[in-house]
């Protein structure tokens, strides 16, 4: 018998900013993430807001049985046919998650004709997400050159890609 449990990705939207708010502000999500957690609940709503009327930015909500517990992002890079990739599962009993979910996301936007390459920049001491992204087949690129401060320390980041392998141009398709 299978320990799998159905994980699954929907659209996220403005009803997802309470736990999108409270996710983000996890010290084990904030962590790991470049920028600083959100500090008032309206600002996050238009931050929200104005992620989900963007043409070049897809937020899909994370839920795993039905139950929301993550977030996953895509983003149309400057560089053409690239997308940024943006992962958390604020579910501390959520092994196998991300994998499932990055699985799915990569099919849909290898479908959807999103991008050529989906690329995931990572904190060089997050063995996990290193971890991950290797599993799926990622390929580590390179050191970034801009470390970055986080909590005060300076941190190293390493740039994974993967190819999606269609060869066709990139599309921004409304998929949201």
């Amino acid at each position: 018998m299978s320990n799998m449990r159905e994980v699954s990705l929907r659209p996220a939207g403005r009803h997802d900013a309470e736990h999108l708010f409270e996710w983000r502000r996890l010290d084990d999500v904030d962590q790991w993430m470049f920028s600083e957690p959100p500090t008032l609940f309206d600002a996050h709503v238009k931050w929200l807001e104005s992620q989900l009327e963007r043409t070049d930015r897809w937020l899909w909500i994370i839920e795993v049985e039905g139950n929301p517990v993550g977030l996953v992002t895509l983003a149309a890079s400057d560089d053409p046919g690239k997308l940024d990739l943006g992962i958390y599962v604020a579910d501390a009993a959520s092994r196998g998650v991300g994998m499932q979910a990055l699985t799915e996301l990569l099919s849909l936007a290898r479908s959807q004709r999103m991008g050529d390459c989906v690329r995931a920049d990572v904190f060089a001491d997050n063995a996990r997400a290193i971890n991950l992204y290797e599993r799926i087949g990622f390929v580590k690129v390179a050191p970034l050159l801009n470390d970055r401060v986080k909590r005060g320390v300076v941190r190293a980041v390493i740039r994974f890609e993967k190819d999606l392998g269609d060869g066709k141009a990139p599309s921004n398709s409304g998929v949201r």
